[in-house]
């Protein structure tokens, strides 16, 4: 039972924390960082305006993608802290049911968050 209460905490919190670091627009930054160093190799421009171009991406790629390795860092941290807790936790989250149970929960917290954010707006 502990394990479940585990498992909605660990769920809410990386719900809460993609939300507030906003990692969707970070990724889709990304995206669009990696096209624009793609277009910047394969541009017809002199080599010294490309190779400040590809660093100037280079170094926003790099700070988007720690603050993705920050939100993972974040997740495992509470989950070690979880398994120290109950050392059955890291077993329990493995497994097919779990999965199952973490996508549901996921989607019946995302509703009703998203529902009660339009009805204070």
């Amino acid at each position: 039972m502990i394990n479940h209460f585990f498992l909605f905490i660990l769920i809410i919190f990386s719900y809460e924390l993609f939300i507030f670091l906003k990692l969707r627009n970070i990724i889709l930054e990304n995206i669009s960082t990696y096209k624009k160093i793609l277009i910047a190799f394969t541009s017809q421009e002199h080599d010294d305006f490309k190779e400040k171009q590809i660093f100037f991406f280079s170094k926003k790629l790099f700070i988007s993608s720690i603050k993705i390795l920050f939100f993972f860092f974040l997740l495992t941290l509470i989950s070690l802290f979880f398994y120290y807790i109950n050392n059955d936790f890291l077993k329990f989250l493995l497994e097919l049911n779990t999965i199952i149970e973490i996508i549901i929960i996921f989607l019946i917290y995302s509703y009703f968050r998203k529902k009660k954010w339009k009805t204070t707006i």
